[in-house]
Protein backbone atom coordinates (compact mmCIF):
# COMPACT_ATOMS: atom_id res chain seq x y z
CA UNK A 1 0.00 0.00 0.00
CA UNK A 2 1.36 3.47 -0.90
CA UNK A 3 1.13 4.92 2.59
CA UNK A 4 3.53 7.70 3.41
CA UNK A 5 5.63 7.73 6.55
CA UNK A 6 3.88 9.68 9.28
CA UNK A 7 5.43 11.90 11.89
CA UNK A 8 6.59 10.39 15.16
CA UNK A 9 3.55 11.90 16.88
CA UNK A 10 1.16 10.45 14.29
CA UNK A 11 2.78 7.03 14.41
CA UNK A 12 2.07 6.79 18.13
CA UNK A 13 -1.61 7.52 17.48
CA UNK A 14 -2.10 5.24 14.48
CA UNK A 15 -3.05 1.57 14.87
CA UNK A 16 -3.01 -1.29 12.39
CA UNK A 17 -6.19 -3.38 12.53
CA UNK A 18 -5.70 -6.85 11.05
CA UNK A 19 -7.79 -9.97 10.62
CA UNK A 20 -11.06 -8.09 10.23
CA UNK A 21 -14.13 -9.66 8.64
CA UNK A 22 -14.79 -8.88 4.97
CA UNK A 23 -18.13 -7.50 6.13
CA UNK A 24 -16.46 -4.88 8.34
CA UNK A 25 -16.87 -1.35 6.96
CA UNK A 26 -15.29 2.01 7.73
CA UNK A 27 -18.42 2.90 9.67
CA UNK A 28 -18.63 -0.26 11.78
CA UNK A 29 -14.92 -0.12 12.59
CA UNK A 30 -15.25 3.54 13.53
CA UNK A 31 -18.25 2.76 15.76
CA UNK A 32 -16.29 0.08 17.60
CA UNK A 33 -13.07 2.02 18.24
CA UNK A 34 -14.73 5.36 19.00
CA UNK A 35 -15.46 4.12 22.53
CA UNK A 36 -11.75 4.56 23.27
CA UNK A 37 -11.62 8.19 22.14
CA UNK A 38 -12.06 10.62 19.28
CA UNK A 39 -11.03 9.18 15.93
CA UNK A 40 -9.18 11.32 13.41
CA UNK A 41 -9.24 8.76 10.61
CA UNK A 42 -10.61 5.24 10.14
CA UNK A 43 -10.30 3.24 6.94
CA UNK A 44 -10.69 -0.36 5.77
CA UNK A 45 -8.20 -1.01 2.98
CA UNK A 46 -9.87 -2.27 -0.20
CA UNK A 47 -8.70 -3.90 -3.40
CA UNK A 48 -8.56 -1.29 -6.17
CA UNK A 49 -9.95 -3.70 -8.75
CA UNK A 50 -12.76 -5.42 -6.86
CA UNK A 51 -13.51 -2.90 -4.12
CA UNK A 52 -13.46 -5.78 -1.65
CA UNK A 53 -11.87 -5.46 1.77
CA UNK A 54 -8.32 -6.79 2.08
CA UNK A 55 -9.00 -7.81 5.67
CA UNK A 56 -7.15 -4.99 7.40
CA UNK A 57 -7.34 -1.28 8.01
CA UNK A 58 -6.04 1.62 10.10
CA UNK A 59 -7.45 3.71 12.93
CA UNK A 60 -5.87 7.02 13.94
CA UNK A 61 -6.91 8.55 17.24
CA UNK A 62 -6.65 12.25 18.04
CA UNK A 63 -4.28 11.61 20.95
CA UNK A 64 -1.64 9.08 21.94
CA UNK A 65 -3.47 8.56 25.24
CA UNK A 66 -6.57 7.34 23.40
CA UNK A 67 -4.50 4.93 21.31
CA UNK A 68 -2.88 3.65 24.51
CA UNK A 69 -6.30 3.08 26.07
CA UNK A 70 -7.30 1.00 23.06
CA UNK A 71 -4.12 -1.08 23.24
CA UNK A 72 -4.63 -1.72 26.96
CA UNK A 73 -7.99 -3.37 26.22
CA UNK A 74 -6.58 -6.11 23.97
CA UNK A 75 -7.73 -8.55 22.75
CA UNK A 76 -10.46 -6.96 20.64
CA UNK A 77 -13.41 -8.65 18.95
CA UNK A 78 -15.24 -7.04 16.03
CA UNK A 79 -18.10 -8.65 14.09
CA UNK A 80 -17.69 -11.85 16.14
CA UNK A 81 -14.03 -12.18 15.17
CA UNK A 82 -10.93 -11.59 17.29
CA UNK A 83 -8.83 -9.02 15.49
CA UNK A 84 -5.15 -8.07 15.59
CA UNK A 85 -4.57 -4.54 16.89
CA UNK A 86 -1.06 -3.07 17.04
CA UNK A 87 0.92 0.08 16.30
CA UNK A 88 1.15 0.92 12.61
CA UNK A 89 4.67 0.79 11.14
CA UNK A 90 5.89 3.63 8.93
CA UNK A 91 7.53 2.98 5.57
CA UNK A 92 10.83 4.20 7.00
CA UNK A 93 10.70 1.80 9.94
CA UNK A 94 9.49 -1.12 7.79
CA UNK A 95 12.89 -1.28 6.08
CA UNK A 96 14.61 -2.18 9.34
CA UNK A 97 15.20 -5.84 10.34
CA UNK A 98 12.33 -7.35 12.28
CA UNK A 99 10.15 -4.25 11.99
CA UNK A 100 6.97 -6.35 11.95
CA UNK A 101 7.95 -8.87 14.63
CA UNK A 102 6.19 -8.66 17.97
CA UNK A 103 9.02 -8.82 20.50
CA UNK A 104 9.29 -7.78 24.14
CA UNK A 105 13.03 -7.07 24.22
CA UNK A 106 14.96 -3.97 23.15
CA UNK A 107 18.62 -3.15 22.55
CA UNK A 108 19.78 0.20 23.94
CA UNK A 109 23.03 1.49 22.43
CA UNK A 110 25.21 4.58 22.65
CA UNK A 111 25.26 4.62 26.45
CA UNK A 112 27.73 6.99 28.09
CA UNK A 113 28.97 7.45 31.65
CA UNK A 114 26.02 8.29 33.83
CA UNK A 115 23.62 6.00 32.00
CA UNK A 116 23.60 3.42 34.76
CA UNK A 117 21.05 0.76 35.65
CA UNK A 118 18.96 3.01 37.88
CA UNK A 119 18.69 5.85 35.35
CA UNK A 120 17.83 3.47 32.52
CA UNK A 121 15.18 1.70 34.59
CA UNK A 122 13.74 5.03 35.68
CA UNK A 123 13.40 6.28 32.09
CA UNK A 124 12.15 3.12 30.38
CA UNK A 125 10.06 2.02 33.35
CA UNK A 126 7.81 5.04 32.80
CA UNK A 127 6.87 3.70 29.36
CA UNK A 128 6.18 0.09 30.29
CA UNK A 129 6.57 -2.60 32.94
CA UNK A 130 10.11 -4.06 32.97
CA UNK A 131 10.54 -7.83 33.26
CA UNK A 132 14.34 -8.17 33.02
CA UNK A 133 17.33 -5.83 32.68
CA UNK A 134 20.82 -6.62 31.34
CA UNK A 135 23.84 -4.29 31.39
CA UNK A 136 26.86 -6.20 29.96
CA UNK A 137 30.24 -5.40 31.53
CA UNK A 138 33.81 -5.51 30.22
CA UNK A 139 35.59 -8.68 31.35
CA UNK A 140 38.75 -6.93 32.52
CA UNK A 141 37.43 -3.75 34.12
CA UNK A 142 33.80 -4.53 34.97
CA UNK A 143 32.87 -1.27 33.28
CA UNK A 144 29.65 -1.07 31.22
CA UNK A 145 30.18 -1.94 27.54
CA UNK A 146 27.97 0.92 26.34
CA UNK A 147 24.77 -0.98 25.68
CA UNK A 148 21.96 -2.72 27.54
CA UNK A 149 18.93 -4.96 27.03
CA UNK A 150 15.49 -4.60 28.58
CA UNK A 151 12.64 -7.11 28.35
CA UNK A 152 9.14 -5.76 28.95
CA UNK A 153 5.94 -7.57 29.84
CA UNK A 154 4.14 -6.32 26.71
CA UNK A 155 5.35 -6.14 23.11
CA UNK A 156 3.38 -2.90 22.64
CA UNK A 157 5.87 -1.12 24.90
CA UNK A 158 8.63 -2.07 22.45
CA UNK A 159 6.54 -0.89 19.48
CA UNK A 160 5.98 2.47 21.20
CA UNK A 161 9.67 2.90 22.01
CA UNK A 162 10.71 2.16 18.43
CA UNK A 163 8.04 4.51 17.07
CA UNK A 164 9.17 7.32 19.37
CA UNK A 165 12.67 7.22 17.81
CA UNK A 166 14.33 9.85 20.06
CA UNK A 167 15.32 8.85 23.59
CA UNK A 168 17.48 10.80 26.04
CA UNK A 169 18.77 9.40 29.33
CA UNK A 170 20.58 11.90 31.55
CA UNK A 171 20.88 14.21 28.54
CA UNK A 172 22.46 11.53 26.33
CA UNK A 173 20.66 10.37 23.19
CA UNK A 174 20.37 6.58 23.08
CA UNK A 175 19.79 4.21 20.20
CA UNK A 176 16.75 1.98 20.73
CA UNK A 177 15.78 -0.93 18.51
CA UNK A 178 14.18 -4.34 18.75
CA UNK A 179 16.45 -7.10 20.07
CA UNK A 180 16.02 -10.02 17.67
CA UNK A 181 17.03 -13.63 18.07
CA UNK A 182 19.20 -15.30 15.43
CA UNK A 183 16.18 -17.05 13.91
CA UNK A 184 14.21 -13.79 13.80
CA UNK A 185 17.12 -12.08 12.04
CA UNK A 186 17.16 -14.83 9.43
CA UNK A 187 13.43 -14.37 8.78
CA UNK A 188 13.79 -10.59 8.45
CA UNK A 189 15.64 -10.77 5.13
CA UNK A 190 14.63 -8.93 1.92
CA UNK A 191 12.02 -11.49 0.81
CA UNK A 192 10.28 -11.47 4.18
CA UNK A 193 10.21 -7.68 4.21
CA UNK A 194 8.80 -7.56 0.69
CA UNK A 195 5.97 -9.85 1.71
CA UNK A 196 5.28 -7.93 4.91
CA UNK A 197 5.31 -4.25 3.97
CA UNK A 198 2.30 -4.49 1.69
CA UNK A 199 0.09 -5.02 4.75
CA UNK A 200 1.57 -3.22 7.70
CA UNK A 201 2.98 0.15 6.60
CA UNK A 202 1.41 3.56 6.15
Amino acid sequence: MPFKSGSEEEQLRKLFIGGISYETTDESMNDYFSKYGKIEDCVVIKDNSTGRSKGFGFVTFETETEADACMEERPHTLNNRQIDVKRAVSREESAKPGAHFQVKKIFIGGLKDGCDESSLKEYFGKIGSIETFELPLERDSDKPRGFAFITFTDHDTVDKLVAKRHHYVNGVRCEVKKALSKSEMEFSGPLFLLQSIKCFIF
